[in-house]
C-alpha cells in the first residue's frame, strides 16, 4: 500500500521477477485518488506472476504479459477492460454480488475466469465486446448473469451458474453455455424467442413467472 505520483501517461508498470510474484494496487493512490495508477496505461505482467487491481484503475489500460491480472471493485463499474489482455484475467467478486454500468467492456475473443463465491451481473453493459470466441470458466457457487445477446456464441463451464436474461425475440446461439447451472431467466413476463434461437442437448433450469415459448428455437 502506498502513494505514488510523477508518473507521465505512456509509462510502463511491469511485474517481473524470480519465483511468483503478486503486486496488489488495490490501495495504491496517485495524489490521493485510486481510480487510476499515476498515469500509468501500459502494464506488464510476467510468467507466473499476478497482478491484483481494483477495475477503476485499470480502465483503458493496455496490459499484457504471460502472467495473472485479479480485477476486483467490478460493482458499479464502467471500466473499459477491453485492452486486458494478460495470459490469464481472473473477475474476483468475492466482496460481495456486483452488477456493472453502462460503459463496462471486456475483450472479445478470450478467455476469463470468474471467481469469489458471489454474481457478476453483465446486463447494464450497452457494448460488452463478447464475441463467439469468448469464454467464462465460472467457479463453483459463483454465477454470471447476462442478456442473451451478449453470450450468442460465447462458452461458460465449470461449477459455476450461467443466467440468461432478455430472452423474448432472441436469435442467440447459447449452445455453448456449459457451467454445471444454465439457467433461462424470463423474469415477468412471457418470453418468445426468435427464429434461430439455440440451445445445446444439456439440462436447463427455467425461471420467472411468465411462460418460454421455444417454438421458433432450433433445439
Amino acid at each position: 500500500d502506498g502513494t505514488w505520483s510523477g508518473f507521465d501517461a505512456g509509462d510502463t508498470l511491469a511485474i517481473a521477477g524470480s519465483g511468483s510474484i503478486v503486486v496488489n494496487v488495490e490501495s495504491v493512490t496517485n495524489d490521493g485518488s485510486t481510480v487510476s495508477l499515476g498515469g500509468i496505461d501500459t502494464i506488464t505482467v510476467d510468467t507466473d506472476d499476478t497482478l491484483q487491481a481494483a477495475a477503476a484503475q485499470l480502465d483503458g489500460a493496455g496490459l499484457t504479459g504471460a502472467g495473472t491480472t485479479v480485477v476486483r471493485s467490478l460493482d458499479a463499474s464502467g471500466a473499459n477492460l477491453s485492452s486486458v489482455t494478460s495470459t490469464t484475467v481472473t473477475l474476483d467478486v468475492t466482496s460481495g454480488n456486483a452488477s456493472v454500468d453502462t460503459g463496462f467492456q471486456l475483450a472479445g475473443g478470450r478467455a476469463y475466469t470468474l471467481s469469489g463465491g458471489n454474481t457478476l451481473n453483465l446486463t447494464a453493459a450497452t457494448s460488452l465486446g463478447l464475441n463467439a470466441t469468448s469464454s467464462f470458466a465460472i467457479a463453483a457457487s459463483t454465477g454470471l448473469i447476462a442478456d442473451a445477446a451478449d453470450l450468442d456464441q460465447v462458452a461458460t463451464s465449470s461449477g459455476g451458474t450461467t443466467t440468461v436474461r432478455s430472452l423474448a425475440a432472441s436469435t442467440a446461439d447459447l449452445s455453448e453455455l456449459n457451467s454445471t447451472t444454465v439457467i433461462l431467466d424470463i423474469e415477468s413476463a412471457n418470453a418468445e424467442v426468435g427464429v434461430g434461437f439455440d440451445l445445446a442437448g444439456r439440462n436447463y433450469q427455467v425461471n420467472g413467472t411468465g411462460e418460454l415459448d421455444l417454438t421458433n428455437a432450433t433445439l
